[in-house]
């Protein structure tokens, strides 16, 4: 238990850091500042790398991301 903790707090930064930067891309989809925002979820999530121990609530956040990111820098 000691090491899913301690994972858990590892990982909480940075889940916080997506949730705030997805809800701003949410409010505000197609503005300059998604562009900043998907180089700083890119920068965060190591390129949307789902963690080794992620579960497929991770994998399936963490490709509608790349998918969104994708489709916005194709418009």
């Amino acid at each position: 238990m000691k090491n899913q903790l301690a994972t858990a707090v590892q990982l909480t930064p940075i889940l916080a850091r997506v949730h705030n930067l997805t809800a701003q891309l949410e409010q505000s989809p197609n503005t300059e500042s998604s562009t900043q925002r998907f180089d700083q979820l890119r920068s965060i999530t190591k390129n949307y790398a789902v963690p080794a121990d992620g579960c497929e609530a991770y994998s399936a956040a963490y490709a509608s991301l790349k998918s969104a990111d994708t489709a916005h820098h194709q418009n």
